[in-house]
Protein backbone atom coordinates (compact mmCIF):
# COMPACT_ATOMS: atom_id res chain seq x y z
CA UNK A 1 0.00 0.00 0.00
CA UNK A 2 1.09 3.37 -0.58
CA UNK A 3 1.53 5.75 2.03
CA UNK A 4 -0.72 8.79 2.03
CA UNK A 5 1.02 11.78 1.33
CA UNK A 6 0.23 15.16 3.46
CA UNK A 7 -1.59 16.70 1.03
CA UNK A 8 -3.77 13.86 -0.22
CA UNK A 9 -4.59 14.07 4.07
CA UNK A 10 -5.63 17.53 4.37
CA UNK A 11 -7.64 17.43 1.26
CA UNK A 12 -9.57 14.59 3.20
CA UNK A 13 -9.69 16.24 6.12
CA UNK A 14 -11.34 19.99 4.81
CA UNK A 15 -14.18 17.82 2.70
CA UNK A 16 -14.85 15.96 6.10
CA UNK A 17 -15.42 19.51 8.03
CA UNK A 18 -16.97 21.53 5.31
CA UNK A 19 -19.18 18.48 4.10
CA UNK A 20 -18.74 18.64 0.68
CA UNK A 21 -18.25 15.41 -1.78
CA UNK A 22 -16.15 14.97 -4.76
CA UNK A 23 -19.50 14.81 -7.16
CA UNK A 24 -21.62 17.92 -8.35
CA UNK A 25 -24.70 16.09 -7.74
CA UNK A 26 -23.78 15.03 -4.26
CA UNK A 27 -22.79 18.86 -3.44
CA UNK A 28 -26.94 19.99 -3.50
CA UNK A 29 -28.53 18.90 0.09
CA UNK A 30 -31.75 17.10 -0.04
CA UNK A 31 -34.83 18.96 2.07
CA UNK A 32 -37.30 16.33 1.43
CA UNK A 33 -36.75 14.30 4.95
CA UNK A 34 -35.63 17.78 7.12
CA UNK A 35 -38.27 19.41 8.79
CA UNK A 36 -38.26 23.32 8.23
CA UNK A 37 -38.01 25.64 11.21
CA UNK A 38 -39.24 29.07 11.66
CA UNK A 39 -38.69 31.04 14.50
CA UNK A 40 -41.27 32.66 16.19
CA UNK A 41 -41.82 36.18 15.81
CA UNK A 42 -42.61 36.95 19.66
CA UNK A 43 -43.11 34.15 22.56
CA UNK A 44 -45.24 35.10 26.10
CA UNK A 45 -45.49 33.16 28.95
CA UNK A 46 -49.00 32.06 30.13
CA UNK A 47 -50.64 34.58 32.43
CA UNK A 48 -50.33 32.38 35.82
CA UNK A 49 -46.73 32.53 35.46
CA UNK A 50 -45.85 36.48 33.84
CA UNK A 51 -44.95 38.78 36.85
CA UNK A 52 -44.96 41.80 35.47
CA UNK A 53 -43.15 45.24 37.25
CA UNK A 54 -42.84 43.53 40.93
CA UNK A 55 -40.41 45.32 42.82
CA UNK A 56 -38.75 44.42 46.00
CA UNK A 57 -41.25 46.08 48.38
CA UNK A 58 -43.59 44.54 46.91
CA UNK A 59 -42.26 40.59 47.57
CA UNK A 60 -41.94 41.52 51.12
CA UNK A 61 -45.47 42.89 51.25
CA UNK A 62 -46.51 40.02 49.66
CA UNK A 63 -44.69 37.68 52.05
CA UNK A 64 -46.05 39.85 55.14
CA UNK A 65 -49.74 39.15 53.76
CA UNK A 66 -49.07 35.37 53.35
CA UNK A 67 -47.20 35.30 57.16
CA UNK A 68 -51.03 37.29 58.09
CA UNK A 69 -53.12 34.92 56.27
CA UNK A 70 -51.80 31.69 58.12
CA UNK A 71 -50.10 32.34 61.79
CA UNK A 72 -47.67 28.98 61.38
CA UNK A 73 -45.41 30.91 59.01
CA UNK A 74 -41.56 30.79 59.97
CA UNK A 75 -40.16 33.64 61.59
CA UNK A 76 -36.95 32.96 59.71
CA UNK A 77 -33.66 34.14 59.94
CA UNK A 78 -31.72 37.26 60.04
CA UNK A 79 -27.90 38.20 60.13
CA UNK A 80 -28.07 40.84 62.69
CA UNK A 81 -25.56 43.92 61.63
CA UNK A 82 -21.55 43.32 64.07
CA UNK A 83 -22.77 46.92 65.46
CA UNK A 84 -26.06 45.63 67.33
CA UNK A 85 -23.82 44.82 70.34
CA UNK A 86 -25.11 46.87 73.22
CA UNK A 87 -28.52 47.09 74.39
CA UNK A 88 -30.69 48.88 77.16
CA UNK A 89 -33.30 46.80 79.04
CA UNK A 90 -36.77 48.03 80.65
CA UNK A 91 -38.28 45.11 81.95
CA UNK A 92 -41.62 44.26 83.85
CA UNK A 93 -40.56 42.63 87.68
CA UNK A 94 -43.05 40.19 88.98
CA UNK A 95 -42.58 38.80 92.82
CA UNK A 96 -42.06 38.87 95.51
CA UNK A 97 -43.88 42.03 95.04
CA UNK A 98 -44.88 43.86 91.59
CA UNK A 99 -42.48 46.85 90.00
CA UNK A 100 -40.07 48.06 87.28
CA UNK A 101 -36.73 47.58 86.53
CA UNK A 102 -33.88 48.47 84.03
CA UNK A 103 -30.51 48.58 82.47
CA UNK A 104 -28.64 47.35 79.65
CA UNK A 105 -25.50 45.12 78.51
CA UNK A 106 -23.03 44.51 75.68
CA UNK A 107 -21.95 41.42 74.02
CA UNK A 108 -18.52 40.83 74.26
CA UNK A 109 -18.12 37.34 72.51
CA UNK A 110 -20.02 36.08 69.42
CA UNK A 111 -20.27 32.48 68.38
CA UNK A 112 -22.23 30.26 65.20
CA UNK A 113 -24.30 29.29 68.20
CA UNK A 114 -24.78 31.60 70.81
CA UNK A 115 -23.59 35.83 71.65
CA UNK A 116 -22.42 36.17 74.94
CA UNK A 117 -22.94 39.38 76.64
CA UNK A 118 -22.21 41.04 80.12
CA UNK A 119 -25.14 42.81 81.91
CA UNK A 120 -26.12 44.78 84.73
CA UNK A 121 -29.84 45.63 86.10
CA UNK A 122 -31.58 47.02 88.91
CA UNK A 123 -34.99 46.70 90.34
CA UNK A 124 -37.77 48.81 92.06
CA UNK A 125 -40.82 46.78 93.43
CA UNK A 126 -42.73 49.54 94.98
CA UNK A 127 -46.44 47.59 94.70
CA UNK A 128 -47.30 44.71 97.66
CA UNK A 129 -50.06 42.17 97.60
CA UNK A 130 -51.98 44.07 99.89
CA UNK A 131 -52.26 47.05 97.18
CA UNK A 132 -54.62 44.45 95.48
CA UNK A 133 -55.90 42.85 98.73
CA UNK A 134 -56.03 43.99 102.05
CA UNK A 135 -56.27 41.25 104.59
CA UNK A 136 -55.02 43.00 107.34
CA UNK A 137 -51.46 42.16 107.41
CA UNK A 138 -48.51 44.04 107.94
CA UNK A 139 -47.47 45.59 104.21
CA UNK A 140 -43.87 44.61 102.63
CA UNK A 141 -42.43 47.85 102.19
CA UNK A 142 -39.96 48.66 98.74
CA UNK A 143 -38.31 45.91 97.41
CA UNK A 144 -34.79 47.25 96.12
CA UNK A 145 -32.69 44.84 93.95
CA UNK A 146 -29.41 44.90 91.61
CA UNK A 147 -27.98 42.06 89.64
CA UNK A 148 -24.70 41.77 87.60
CA UNK A 149 -23.77 38.70 85.36
CA UNK A 150 -24.02 37.21 81.70
CA UNK A 151 -26.45 36.83 79.57
CA UNK A 152 -26.59 33.76 76.81
CA UNK A 153 -28.51 34.40 73.85
CA UNK A 154 -28.86 31.03 71.78
CA UNK A 155 -28.96 30.90 67.50
CA UNK A 156 -28.36 34.45 67.54
CA UNK A 157 -29.66 34.59 63.52
CA UNK A 158 -32.97 32.62 64.50
CA UNK A 159 -35.81 35.73 65.27
CA UNK A 160 -36.91 33.57 68.47
CA UNK A 161 -34.09 32.56 70.87
CA UNK A 162 -33.50 31.11 74.32
CA UNK A 163 -31.99 32.95 76.77
CA UNK A 164 -29.71 32.13 79.94
CA UNK A 165 -28.85 34.76 82.62
CA UNK A 166 -26.41 33.94 85.83
CA UNK A 167 -24.60 36.45 88.43
CA UNK A 168 -24.40 38.09 91.51
CA UNK A 169 -27.62 39.74 93.22
CA UNK A 170 -27.88 42.49 95.88
CA UNK A 171 -31.68 42.62 97.83
CA UNK A 172 -32.96 45.58 100.14
CA UNK A 173 -36.18 44.42 101.62
CA UNK A 174 -38.10 46.47 103.80
CA UNK A 175 -41.05 46.48 105.90
CA UNK A 176 -42.57 42.93 106.46
CA UNK A 177 -40.95 41.19 102.99
CA UNK A 178 -43.11 38.64 101.45
CA UNK A 179 -40.85 35.09 101.17
CA UNK A 180 -38.23 36.29 102.87
CA UNK A 181 -38.41 36.42 106.61
CA UNK A 182 -37.09 39.67 107.95
CA UNK A 183 -36.18 43.29 106.81
CA UNK A 184 -32.77 43.96 105.53
CA UNK A 185 -29.93 43.47 103.12
CA UNK A 186 -29.25 40.07 100.85
CA UNK A 187 -26.64 39.43 98.91
CA UNK A 188 -26.05 35.66 96.49
CA UNK A 189 -26.84 34.18 93.41
CA UNK A 190 -29.39 34.41 90.46
CA UNK A 191 -30.23 32.14 87.64
CA UNK A 192 -32.47 32.47 85.26
CA UNK A 193 -34.23 30.88 82.05
CA UNK A 194 -36.35 32.72 79.05
CA UNK A 195 -37.07 33.05 75.27
CA UNK A 196 -36.74 36.82 73.33
CA UNK A 197 -38.20 37.39 69.51
CA UNK A 198 -36.54 39.79 67.63
CA UNK A 199 -39.42 41.96 66.80
CA UNK A 200 -37.31 44.66 64.72
CA UNK A 201 -33.60 44.98 64.35
CA UNK A 202 -33.84 47.46 67.20
CA UNK A 203 -36.46 45.83 69.49
CA UNK A 204 -36.72 42.53 71.10
CA UNK A 205 -38.99 41.49 74.37
CA UNK A 206 -39.21 38.35 75.88
CA UNK A 207 -40.05 36.91 79.97
CA UNK A 208 -37.14 35.08 82.22
CA UNK A 209 -37.89 33.44 85.10
CA UNK A 210 -35.23 33.58 87.76
CA UNK A 211 -34.70 32.29 90.85
CA UNK A 212 -32.41 33.78 93.62
CA UNK A 213 -29.88 31.84 96.41
CA UNK A 214 -29.37 34.66 99.19
CA UNK A 215 -28.04 35.27 102.67
CA UNK A 216 -28.53 37.67 104.82
CA UNK A 217 -25.70 40.28 106.12
CA UNK A 218 -25.85 39.35 109.84
CA UNK A 219 -25.37 35.55 109.10
CA UNK A 220 -24.14 33.09 106.33
CA UNK A 221 -27.51 31.29 106.40
CA UNK A 222 -29.35 30.20 102.51
CA UNK A 223 -32.80 31.69 102.78
CA UNK A 224 -36.04 30.13 101.51
CA UNK A 225 -35.37 30.80 97.19
CA UNK A 226 -37.29 33.61 96.10
CA UNK A 227 -38.67 33.08 92.29
CA UNK A 228 -38.96 35.87 90.19
CA UNK A 229 -40.64 36.42 86.59
CA UNK A 230 -39.49 39.49 84.60
CA UNK A 231 -40.69 40.59 80.88
CA UNK A 232 -38.09 42.18 79.29
CA UNK A 233 -38.04 45.37 76.32
CA UNK A 234 -34.90 45.48 74.73
CA UNK A 235 -33.61 48.76 72.71
CA UNK A 236 -30.12 47.36 70.87
CA UNK A 237 -28.06 50.36 70.15
CA UNK A 238 -26.10 50.66 66.76
CA UNK A 239 -28.85 48.02 64.72
CA UNK A 240 -29.45 49.03 61.36
CA UNK A 241 -33.14 47.97 59.25
CA UNK A 242 -32.94 45.94 57.18
CA UNK A 243 -35.78 45.75 54.59
CA UNK A 244 -35.76 42.50 53.68
CA UNK A 245 -36.76 41.41 57.44
CA UNK A 246 -40.55 40.41 57.31
CA UNK A 247 -43.03 41.65 60.04
CA UNK A 248 -43.74 39.15 62.47
CA UNK A 249 -47.25 37.88 62.45
CA UNK A 250 -50.14 39.75 64.21
CA UNK A 251 -49.77 38.22 67.61
CA UNK A 252 -46.50 37.60 68.52
CA UNK A 253 -47.47 39.88 71.32
CA UNK A 254 -50.25 40.57 72.65
CA UNK A 255 -52.60 43.00 75.07
CA UNK A 256 -56.02 41.91 76.44
CA UNK A 257 -59.05 42.32 79.16
CA UNK A 258 -60.98 39.59 80.68
CA UNK A 259 -64.73 39.68 82.46
CA UNK A 260 -64.61 37.30 85.16
CA UNK A 261 -67.42 35.61 87.14
CA UNK A 262 -67.06 33.22 90.43
CA UNK A 263 -67.02 33.38 92.96
CA UNK A 264 -67.47 37.22 92.16
CA UNK A 265 -67.78 39.49 89.49
CA UNK A 266 -65.07 41.68 87.82
CA UNK A 267 -62.31 41.69 85.65
CA UNK A 268 -58.48 41.94 84.84
CA UNK A 269 -56.01 42.25 82.33
CA UNK A 270 -53.47 40.30 80.43
CA UNK A 271 -50.49 40.04 78.40
CA UNK A 272 -48.90 37.06 76.26
CA UNK A 273 -46.37 35.92 73.80
CA UNK A 274 -46.18 33.58 71.37
CA UNK A 275 -42.90 30.74 71.86
CA UNK A 276 -44.17 28.34 68.96
CA UNK A 277 -46.02 28.36 66.01
CA UNK A 278 -47.39 24.61 63.95
CA UNK A 279 -49.79 23.67 62.00
CA UNK A 280 -51.89 22.11 65.16
CA UNK A 281 -51.79 25.24 67.37
CA UNK A 282 -50.04 28.17 68.41
CA UNK A 283 -48.04 28.41 72.07
CA UNK A 284 -48.06 31.50 73.70
CA UNK A 285 -47.26 32.48 77.34
CA UNK A 286 -49.52 34.55 79.02
CA UNK A 287 -49.85 36.63 82.36
CA UNK A 288 -53.28 37.92 84.16
CA UNK A 289 -54.15 39.67 87.11
CA UNK A 290 -57.13 40.47 88.18
CA UNK A 291 -59.90 40.91 91.15
CA UNK A 292 -63.51 40.60 92.15
CA UNK A 293 -66.43 42.07 94.17
CA UNK A 294 -67.11 40.22 97.10
CA UNK A 295 -70.61 41.16 97.44
CA UNK A 296 -72.88 38.43 98.72
CA UNK A 297 -75.29 38.65 95.68
CA UNK A 298 -73.41 35.76 94.37
CA UNK A 299 -71.09 33.18 96.06
CA UNK A 300 -69.95 35.35 98.90
CA UNK A 301 -71.20 34.70 102.19
CA UNK A 302 -70.12 38.17 103.33
CA UNK A 303 -68.03 41.26 101.92
CA UNK A 304 -64.85 41.74 101.21
CA UNK A 305 -61.60 42.01 98.66
CA UNK A 306 -60.56 39.45 96.05
CA UNK A 307 -57.42 39.44 93.69
CA UNK A 308 -55.73 36.65 91.56
CA UNK A 309 -53.07 36.46 89.40
CA UNK A 310 -52.39 33.26 87.51
CA UNK A 311 -49.63 33.19 84.57
CA UNK A 312 -48.91 29.54 82.43
CA UNK A 313 -49.00 28.38 78.69
CA UNK A 314 -52.41 29.03 76.17
CA UNK A 315 -52.38 26.98 73.13
CA UNK A 316 -54.76 28.15 70.34
CA UNK A 317 -56.09 25.15 68.22
CA UNK A 318 -56.53 25.47 64.48
CA UNK A 319 -54.78 29.06 64.06
CA UNK A 320 -55.26 29.09 60.01
CA UNK A 321 -58.57 29.01 60.62
CA UNK A 322 -60.51 32.31 59.30
CA UNK A 323 -63.35 32.37 61.64
CA UNK A 324 -62.05 31.36 65.13
CA UNK A 325 -60.32 28.74 67.28
CA UNK A 326 -60.59 26.53 70.45
CA UNK A 327 -58.04 27.18 73.15
CA UNK A 328 -56.76 25.72 76.13
CA UNK A 329 -55.07 27.31 78.85
CA UNK A 330 -53.20 25.81 82.14
CA UNK A 331 -50.46 26.94 84.65
CA UNK A 332 -50.18 27.94 88.31
CA UNK A 333 -52.20 30.86 90.21
CA UNK A 334 -52.09 32.57 93.20
CA UNK A 335 -55.66 34.44 94.80
CA UNK A 336 -56.14 36.07 98.08
CA UNK A 337 -59.81 36.60 99.54
CA UNK A 338 -60.97 38.35 102.26
CA UNK A 339 -64.11 36.96 102.73
CA UNK A 340 -65.64 33.44 102.87
CA UNK A 341 -67.64 31.93 100.28
CA UNK A 342 -69.42 28.74 98.11
CA UNK A 343 -66.17 27.24 96.98
CA UNK A 344 -63.33 28.50 99.35
CA UNK A 345 -64.86 28.29 102.92
CA UNK A 346 -61.49 30.36 105.22
CA UNK A 347 -60.10 33.65 104.10
CA UNK A 348 -56.14 33.80 102.90
CA UNK A 349 -54.18 33.35 100.55
CA UNK A 350 -54.28 30.45 98.20
CA UNK A 351 -51.56 28.97 95.79
CA UNK A 352 -52.63 26.30 93.06
CA UNK A 353 -53.16 25.24 89.75
CA UNK A 354 -55.59 26.12 86.81
CA UNK A 355 -56.65 24.56 83.66
CA UNK A 356 -59.33 25.99 81.00
CA UNK A 357 -60.87 25.03 78.03
CA UNK A 358 -62.68 27.60 74.95
CA UNK A 359 -63.29 29.52 72.04
CA UNK A 360 -62.50 32.86 70.34
CA UNK A 361 -63.25 34.41 67.54
CA UNK A 362 -61.26 36.57 65.02
CA UNK A 363 -62.51 40.05 64.40
CA UNK A 364 -60.15 40.54 61.46
CA UNK A 365 -56.26 40.62 61.91
CA UNK A 366 -55.73 42.41 65.08
CA UNK A 367 -58.73 41.88 67.44
CA UNK A 368 -59.94 38.28 69.31
CA UNK A 369 -62.86 37.95 71.51
CA UNK A 370 -63.85 34.49 73.10
CA UNK A 371 -65.49 32.79 76.35
CA UNK A 372 -62.94 30.26 78.74
CA UNK A 373 -64.41 28.06 80.93
CA UNK A 374 -61.53 27.51 84.03
CA UNK A 375 -61.03 25.40 87.00
CA UNK A 376 -58.78 26.26 89.90
CA UNK A 377 -57.29 23.78 92.36
CA UNK A 378 -55.70 25.22 95.34
CA UNK A 379 -54.75 24.92 99.03
CA UNK A 380 -54.55 27.50 101.29
CA UNK A 381 -51.02 28.35 102.51
CA UNK A 382 -50.01 26.32 105.49
CA UNK A 383 -52.79 23.85 104.48
CA UNK A 384 -53.05 20.69 102.45
CA UNK A 385 -56.51 20.93 101.94
CA UNK A 386 -57.72 21.18 98.12
CA UNK A 387 -60.19 23.27 97.35
CA UNK A 388 -61.94 23.78 94.02
CA UNK A 389 -62.91 27.03 92.32
CA UNK A 390 -64.49 27.11 88.78
CA UNK A 391 -64.47 30.35 87.10
CA UNK A 392 -65.94 31.85 83.19
CA UNK A 393 -63.77 34.61 82.09
CA UNK A 394 -64.30 36.41 78.62
CA UNK A 395 -61.58 37.96 77.09
CA UNK A 396 -61.08 40.69 74.52
CA UNK A 397 -57.59 40.37 73.10
CA UNK A 398 -55.52 43.21 71.03
CA UNK A 399 -53.06 41.68 68.74
CA UNK A 400 -49.73 43.58 68.45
Amino acid sequence: MRPITYTALATLLILALTGCQTTPQAAQPTTAALPTLTAPASFELPAAYRVEDVSRTDLRREVTVDCQACEPCRLGCWDPSPCRNRYLDVTGSFLPNVGIGGGGGFIFKRTPKADYALELHATWQFLDDETFADDGNPEADDWYQIRAGMKIISTPKARRHLTGRFGAVWIQANGAPNILDRPGDYYGIYGAIGFETDLTPQISVGPELALMLVTGDDEFKVETPVPQLNWHFIYWMGARGDRCLTRVPYGEIYVGAAASLSPGVGGGIEFGQVFARSSLATWSLELMAGGQDTTQDLFFDQDGEYAQIRGGVKAAFQPCSCCGHFTARAGATWLRSTATNDFLTQTGDYVGVYVGAGYEWDIGNRFTTGPELALNAVAREGSSDIDFLPQLHWHFILKL
